[in-house]
C-alpha cells in the first residue's frame, strides 16, 4: 500500500482546467466523483493521496458525477481491487468517467432581412413627426399669448400707432427689443427716454427703451406709449385705451369656505349690517360749507378731528353733478385706488360712508374694476373724512380735473394743516397722518362717573370672527383711534392675571370693558414678568383662543337645535383686543359683566348646566382637538349662562 497512488489523469491536473466537475478535500479526505466506490477510497484515507502532494490551482477543477453502464470499465484506472489488495489483478468497474459537454454555438430563430424592424422604425418616425407638430403648435401659442398690443402717439391730435408684438417673456414687454417699434421713435428725437402709462399707478413714467414694462397676462394685454413732451388733450382716442387696458397686477377673488360670525354689539345684541338697498344709487355730493358744523381753522380743528366718523356725517342732498369731470367715462378709466382727481373720490367714497362688514364687497361696488387693497384703502378714508372736517373737500372738488384738484394735493394739504395744529404743542411726539392728540380730547361725564381717576389712550380696538376660512382679527375705521381711559388700580386680582375697568365713550363701542394684564406668560418657556406687559402676542393669543371658543359655543347651539338636543343657555363674553399708540400696552378685553358669579364644578347645583358645558367640552375636543373646561361665569337675571373665563388644553398652541 505504500507509494501507491491512482495513476494521474487529465481530470486531476491543474492544467486542465476546463474539465467540468469538482474535487473536495474534506480533512485529509478525497471525495472523489469518479464513481469510485466511496468506501474504498475512504479506507485508503489519506495513503491514496495526500493533501501535501496534491495542488490544485484556482479555480478548483469541476468533475461530473455520472452513474457508469453496466459492464464498462475504465481505461486507464486498474480495478478497484487490486488498488485495495495492492495487486494489479483486474475488476469490474462500476463507474465512468462522463464526457465533456459540447460547446454552446449562437443560433437565431430566424435569418436577419434588410426589412428586419422595419415597422417599429416607421412608427417611431411618425411619432417624432407628431411630436414636431405638437411643439410647434405650442410654440405659436406661446406667441399668440404673449401679444402685446402697443398703442404710440407721436404727435398731437393724429392717430395713435397701432401695432401687435409678441414678447420674449409672459409679463414682461421691452421696447428695445422690437425694431418695428424702435425704428419709428427713431424718427423722433426722444433722447431714448418713452412716456409709459402705469395702470397700477394711473399715471405716465419717463424711462428708458431698455427697461422691462410689466403687462397683464391677460389676452388684453396693452402697452400705452408716448412721446416725452405730449399732454393728455394731445392724445386723441386716450380715454377709450385707458378703459381698455387692464392693470398689470390681477385682482384675486377670495373664496369664503365658512360664513363669517355676526358680529355683536358690545352688549351682546347683533349689530346692524348694512344691505345692499342701503348703498345709494344717485352721487351724493356734501352741502355748502354752512351746513357743516362751525369750526374755525385751528381753533378746533383738533378737537373736531377727534370726534367720531359719525359725528362729523354732513347732510347729503341729491343735486346735479357739479361739473363734467364727473362722468362715469371719465371715472371708469382709472383702475386703482386712490383716484387721481378728488371729484372722483368724493362719490364712491360717500357709498363707502357708514359700511362696517364686508368693506371689500361694498368697496368693488363703489370702485369697478379697482383691485382692494384694505390698509390703502383705510389711509385714504381717513384723509377723506378728515377733509370733510376741515370743511376742504368741497374747494378741491370744484378745481375739477385740474392740478389743483388732484387728490395727493388734498391729502397733502390736510398733512400740513394737522402738523400746523400739532406742532406748537408736542412737535416730538407728532406721528405722521394722526387725526388727534389725546391731551385735547373732550371729557366725557360717563367717563368721569366710571373711571374716577385713569389714564388716557388712543387705542386700536379689533374683534374676532372668520374671514378667508380663517378665524382672525378685524378692525375697521371707527375703531382705529378710540379714545378710551383704563382705570389705574386693578379692579380685580388674580393669580395669572389682573383685571381692569377699561371705558370707552362716545363711540358705536361705547361702553364698559374687563381688560385683562397677565402677570406670567402662557407659554411654556417663560418670560420676565418685566417683559410680559409688553409682549402683545400673548394677550391676542389669549382674546383669540377665548374668542374661538365663543364661536364654537354658537356653533353647538345651532347643531343642538338642529338633531332637537335640548341643553342649557350658555355663551361667552365677546373678546376684544385693545392696543394702545405705539403698540403697549396691549389688553385682552372683554365686555363687562355683572350679575351673580356662578362657577361651574362639582358643587354645582344646576345639573343641565353641568351637563351641556360638558357635552360642549366633549364636542369641542372630538371635532376640533381643543379642550375647554373649567368654565366661570355669571348668571344673568334671564338665567342665561355667560362664561368670563375658562382653561384651554390643545395638543399645540
Amino acid at each position: 500500500m505504500h507509494g501507491v497512488r491512482h495513476p494521474a489523469t487529465p481530470y486531476f491536473t491543474a492544467q486542465n482546467p476546463d474539465v467540468p466537475g469538482q474535487m473536495a478535500n474534506h480533512g485529509g479526505r478525497i471525495r472523489s466523483v469518479y464513481g469510485l466506490r466511496s468506501d474504498v477510497l475512504n479506507a485508503a484515507g489519506s495513503h491514496l493521496y495526500s493533501p501535501a502532494s496534491l495542488t490544485v490551482s484556482q479555480p478548483y477543477l469541476r468533475l461530473r458525477v455520472q452513474k457508469p453502464a453496466a459492464g464498462t470499465t475504465l481505461a486507464s484506472d486498474p480495478p478497484v481491487s487490486q488498488v485495495a489488495s495492492g495487486h494489479g489483478a483486474p475488476e469490474p468497474a462500476s463507474a465512468v468517467l462522463a464526457s465533456a459537454p459540447p460547446v454552446a454555438m449562437r443560433s437565431y430563430s430566424r435569418a436577419l432581412h434588410e426589412d428586419y424592424a422595419k415597422p417599429w422604425v416607421e412608427a417611431h418616425r411618425q411619432k417624432l413627426v407628431r411630436v414636431e407638430k405638437v411643439e410647434a403648435d405650442r410654440r405659436l401659442d406661446t406667441v399668440l399669448a404673449n401679444t402685446v398690443g402697443v398703442r404710440l402717439w407721436t404727435k398731437p391730435h393724429t392717430d395713435v400707432f397701432r401695432i401687435n408684438l409678441s414678447t420674449r417673456h409672459a409679463g414682461k414687454f421691452v421696447v428695445a427689443e422690437h425694431a418695428s417699434l424702435t425704428q419709428v421713435l427713431a424718427q423722433y428725437e426722444t433722447g431714448s427716454l418713452i412716456e409709459v402709462w402705469m395702470a397700477d399707478d394711473s399715471e405716465w413714467v419717463k424711462q428708458p427703451f431698455d427697461l422691462p414694462i410689466a403687462v397683464s397676462s391677460s389676452q388684453r394685454a396693452r402697452v400705452l406709449l408716448r412721446i416725452p413732451g405730449l399732454c393728455d388733450v394731445d392724445c386723441d382716442g386716450l380715454d377709450d385705451e385707458m378703459t381698455a387696458t387692464p392693470p398689470a397686477t390681477p385682482r384675486k377673488e377670495h373664496r369664503h369656505g365658512r360664513a363669517a360670525s355676526m358680529p355683536l354689539s358690545p352688549h351682546g345684541a347683533p349689530a346692524a349690517a348694512p344691505s345692499e338697498s342701503s348703498l345709494p344709487v344717485l352721487r351724493l355730493h356734501n352741502a355748502s360749507p354752512s351746513q357743516c358744523p362751525d369750526q374755525s381753522r385751528h381753533g378746533v380743528m383738533s378737537k373736531s378731528l377727534l370726534e367720531t366718523e359719525h359725528a362729523c356725517m354732513q347732510p347729503a342732498v341729491l343735486s346735479e353733478p357739479p361739473a363734467p369731470s364727473l362722468a362715469l367715462a371719465e371715472v371708469g378709466r382709472v383702475r386703482s385706488f386712490p383716484y387721481t382727481y378728488t371729484c372722483d373720490m368724493q362719490g364712491p367714497m360717500e357709498k363707502m360712508r357708514g359700511v362696517t362688514r364686508k368693506p371689500a364687497v361694498h368697496f368693488n361696488a363703489a370702485f369697478p374694476g379697482v383691485k382692494w387693497n384694505r390698509s390703502t384703502y383705510y389711509k385714504h378714508r381717513r384723509y377723506y373724512f378728515a377733509a370733510c372736517r376741515l370743511n376742504i373737500l368741497n374747494t378741491f372738488v370744484q378745481y375739477g380735473r385740474t392740478e389743483k384738484g388732484m387728490w395727493s394735493v388734498l391729502v397733502k394739504h390736510v398733512d400740513e394743516l394737522i402738523a400746523d395744529d400739532t406742532s406748537e404743542t408736542e412737535p416730538e411726539h407728532t406721528v405722521p397722518h394722526t387725526l388727534a392728540h389725546i391731551d385735547r380730547a373732550p371729557d366725557d361725564p360717563s367717563l368721569d362717573r366710571d373711571v374716577d381717576s385713569g389714564r388716557k389712550h388712543i387705542a386700536k380696538l379689533e374683534w374676532f370672527e372668520y374671514h378667508d376660512r380663517s378665524f382672525s382679527s378685524r378692525f375697521s375705521a371707527q375703531t382705529e383711534a378710540l379714545i378710551i381711559r383704563v382705570e389705574n388700580q386693578p379692579h380685580a386680582r388674580g393669580n395669572a392675571k389682573d383685571i381692569y375697568k377699561l371705558v370707552v365713550p362716545g363711540d358705536v363701542h361705547h361702553g364698559r370693558y374687563a381688560a385683562k394684564l397677565f402677570k406670567q406668560p402662557l407659554l411654556d418657556g417663560g418670560v420676565a414678568t418685566s417683559h410680559f406687559h409688553g409682549n402683545a402676542d400673548v394677550h391676542f393669543r389669549e382674546a383669540h383662543r377665548f374668542a374661538f371658543g365663543g364661536d364654537l359655543a354658537a356653533l353647538f347651539a345651532v347643531h343642538a337645535e338642529e338633531h332637537n338636543i335640548l341643553t342649557y343657555a350658555f355663551s361667552f363674553a365677546r373678546s376684544f383686543v385693545l392696543t394702545a399708540r405705539g403698540g403697549s400696552p396691549t389688553w385682552a378685553a372683554q365686555s363687562w359683566l355683572e350679575g351673580e358669579q356662578y362657577p361651574v364644578n362639582d358643587s354645582t347645583d344646576n345639573t343641565a348646566l353641568i351637563r351641556t358645558l360638558n357635552t360642549f367640552s366633549h364636542w369641542t375636543v372630538s371635532l376640533f382637538h381643543v379642550l375647554y373646561t373649567d368654565f366661570q361665569g355669571v348668571r344673568t337675571p334671564n338665567g342665561a349662562f355667560i362664561v368670563y373665563d375658562c382653561e384651554t388644553h390643545t395638543q399645540a398652541i
